[in-house]
């Protein structure tokens, strides 16, 4: 199918007088042009959150509501605005989507249509968010990426139609220059304002321009096209709350309203923000959801934090009425957004704690005093703030001209925004990094690369930063790579088959272990747990990494530095004139050290690596791609160990539950009916656990990661294999075959453990 498909069909509606004139005839075509049998259009309510369609022949079909929620594939699209391409109506299809997906029949039956595969699609236009498409039953065979890619571009042009015709504003305060009570000039004005002050645009209009907030409210009604809730004076005691975090909720403008059969209201100054509607989802865990628009400084009120609303919108709520319902409230001053947001990453360190940070000779670039020091304070405290969360990385990311950056830290696997960092504040804080890190703080231009080192608390915590130049100016990436302590060997949440496995290979005198996995997967985490099992006075191990992450007594560990030529190659070939018993290699990056580690473990050493693959037995084929000898490799190769991290449901607060008939089968299957008794698992008594959210985990409910595992361990047919080249697929069935088991059926059966739940297992890892 080619796009040009798209111009034919937008004719219609360019020359239709109206969308629903348009759609008459469009009904008829869409599907001769996708090879489908039917189009189904789902129009948003005007003020639910809800989907209506009329199913048949003109005023005389049948009308469909369908609310934004998993009990519908349009009502999901709703929910999640991204487009679902369904190959098969099969519960396995739905439960990889989300667990409690339905398919609603109401359509079927209405038109006599049997949905048997279908592709939907989210309309909008801007931030408005329309209706639902959705193309079903394609004639011949199924849908396919590239009917979704065309696909997507007829919603748009269906989109921007309807908009026309609805005539809707282009901005959420567009409303108030239409009705009068302001002009284009002073809503610029005011948005000018509001960014200058880091506070909502909404507030600047009430402050300074006296514009209703009742008024304010209609227009953001009229845009996002959901209700308006104000402010009435009356803060939300924690019980209304849901037991959430309030200072998460402050930080992120929206509150729950109410709940009621799995169902939530919630009230939120921004239902457009694809990715807010994400983290409300995944907050709350509903199945369905009907979202309200308010002020931002009134879901603060809400909250109890009454310092953006004007003073006489204060007088409402008394200081005493606010501290009554929330003891444990803290009144603030008034403060722009951005400096609150500051504010409060500063406070969860106190000033005594600092960092001890050297400096190197680079001439700073011309900045005042003032924001010199602010950036070494920003600094200092990010880092102390990352090392007290266990974040991996600090971003440092700048905005739009005029709109300020952001940092962010990855935390279990996850990036998650800390704070707005003023516009002003960035290139200082920036040069302050390249300075700790040697970096030129003049060359913007081009990514530059660097180490910086700190000490806190007498704790030394490593750094690897990253400049990289982006249109609005550079961003930067710090890595934290605080020495640490070995992780027991008891510790890795092996199963008791493959840690068996890999106890059995630690003793043996020669050979290579390999731990494979993405960038993050815990592989470096593993080797030192093994090597600490290890780890005896008869053994002399040496290590060679870049960067040394964990250091343990009794290892002889080396890093890389390719500035004066040391490789890994290098120091391995210095290895093996020092009489090891055991080498661990951070990774073989290339041919010569892949040869070299094979040599080694051919002539009485055992090698430990790691590798950036996906599966246990793709690891052999990589590696014999890169030029490795397949049978000296064949001989060599004593097991591979293909791992990921998945984040674990918080102990605290996982919820079990009874598995459905649906989910049931859908483990099995997935696990492998033949395979599936292994885990002694009876469907009577069979339990899973939920995420719920907790104070703990931050309302999360997931804290911490655990590791999947899949293992391979060469038998000498495997070895013959091999040394003959079969492929990975070959090799994978004969693995499984004498007991490998895959990563995701690893995942399922710690799902029944109660360690994860399916959509964790998913993010990291498929089905085969």
């Amino acid at each position: 199918m080619q796009p040009q498909i798209i111009l034919s069909l937008n004719k219609i509606l360019q020359y239709a007088p109206s969308f629903d004139e348009a759609w008459k005839q469009l009904v008829q075509e869409i599907p001769k042009a996708f090879g489908c049998e039917q189009a189904r259009l789902y129009r948003k309510h005007p003020s639910r959150s809800e989907l209506v369609a009329r199913a048949g022949v003109g005023d005389r079909g049948t009308l469909i509501s369908l609310p934004f929620a998993t009990s519908s594939v349009a009502g999901y699209t709703a929910l999640i605005r991204i487009p679902i391409l369904l190959k098969s109506l099969d519960r396995s299809e739905f439960a990889l989507i989300h667990p409690e997906l339905r398919f609603a029949p109401q359509y079927d039956t209405a038109t006599s249509v049997v949905t048997r595969n279908l592709i939907s699609l989210p309309l909008s236009h801007g931030e408005a968010f329309l209706g639902v498409l959705q193309l079903v039953n394609k004639r011949e065979g199924t849908f396919d990426r590239e009917d979704e890619a065309v696909a997507r571009l007829l919603a748009g042009v269906l989109a921007r139609k309807m908009h026309e015709d609805l005539r809707l504003p282009k901005g959420p305060f567009d409303a108030l220059v239409h009705s009068g009570l302001i002009d284009a000039e002073t809503l610029e004005a005011a948005k000018s304002t509001a960014a200058q002050q880091r506070v909502p645009v909404s507030v600047v209009l009430r402050r300074q321009y006296g514009v209703p907030p009742l008024e304010i409210g209609a227009s953001l009604e009229r845009y996002y096209q959901v209700p308006f809730v104000p402010f009435e004076g009356k803060v939300l005691s924690d019980a209304a709350l849901m037991g959430m975090n309030r200072a998460y909720l402050q930080k992120n403008f929206w509150l729950p309203l109410q709940r009621e059969e799995g169902r939530c209201i919630v009230l939120v100054h921004n239902p457009a923000d694809l990715n807010l509607l994400e983290d409300i989802r995944h907050a709350l865990g509903a199945s369905g959801y009907e979202f309200r628009v308010g002020l931002p400084e009134e879901i603060l009120a809400f909250l109890g934090d009454f310092s953006l609303l004007p003073e006489a919108a204060r007088g409402a709520v008394t200081r005493e009425e606010a501290e009554e319902e929330l003891p444990a409230m803290e009144m603030v001053e008034e403060e722009d957004a951005a400096a609150s947001d500051l504010h409060e990453l500063l406070s969860t360190v106190t000033g005594e704690e600092n960092l001890d940070i050297g400096t190197t000779s680079h001439e700073e670039e011309d900045i005042s005093a003032e924001s010199r020091q602010q950036a070494v304070s920003f600094v200092n405290k990010i880092i102390i703030h990352a090392h007290k969360i266990g974040a991996s990385d600090i971003h440092l990311e700048p905005g739009k001209p005029g709109k300020a950056g952001t940092v962010r830290m990855r935390v279990d696997g996850a990036c998650t925004k800390i704070l707005p960092i003023p516009e002003a504040l960035l290139r200082p804080v920036i040069s302050r990094i390249k300075i700790l890190s040697g970096l030129n703080i003049a060359e913007r231009r081009l990514p530059q690369d660097g180490k910086a080192k700190v000490r806190f608390k007498g704790k030394e915590i490593e750094m690897r930063v990253a400049t990289v130049p982006t249109v609005y100016g550079e961003s930067v990436v710090l890595r934290m790579l605080a020495a640490g302590q070995a992780l027991p060997f008891e510790k890795l949440n092996l199963s008791a088959i493959n840690a068996q496995r890999i106890e059995a290979i630690m003793k043996k005198p020669h050979g290579i272990f390999l731990v494979v996995g993405p960038t993050g997967s815990g592989k470096t985490t593993t080797l030192h747990a093994i090597l600490g099992r290890i780890n005896t006075p008869d053994k002399k191990i040496w290590t060679v990494e870049d960067p040394v992450e964990i250091t343990q007594p009794g290892l002889q560990q080396v890093q890389v530095d390719t500035s004066i030529g040391l490789t890994f190659a290098r120091i391995m070939r210095a290895f093996l004139r020092a009489d090891p018993d055991v080498i661990l290699v951070g990774e073989m990056r290339d041919l010569e050290t892949a040869q070299i580690g094979v040599e080694a473990s051919l002539t009485g050493h055992f090698v430990f690596s790691t590798l950036h693959t996906n599966s246990a037995p793709e690891t052999v084929t990589r590696l014999l791609e890169m030029g490795i000898e397949p049978l000296n490799f064949s001989e060599a190769i004593q097991g591979v160990l293909a791992q990921r991290l998945v984040k674990t449901l918080c102990p605290a607060c996982k919820q079990p539950y009874t598995p459905s008939d649906e989910e049931w089968d859908f483990l099995v299957a997935q696990y492998g009916e033949e395979y599936f008794a292994e885990l002694g698992i009876q469907r009577d008594g069979a339990q899973l656990y939920r995420a719920v959210g907790c104070s703990r985990c931050g309302q999360e409910g997931y804290k911490g990661r655990t590791g999947i595992h899949e293992l391979l361990v060469p038998t000498p047919e495997i070895r013959k294999a091999i040394a003959r080249r079969t492929p990975a697929d070959e090799i994978k069935k004969m693995a499984m075959a004498v007991g490998m088991r895959t990563l995701y059926q690893d995942g399922i059966a710690k799902i029944f453990r109660g360690d994860m739940d399916i959509l964790q297992l998913q993010k990291v890892t498929a089905s085969d």
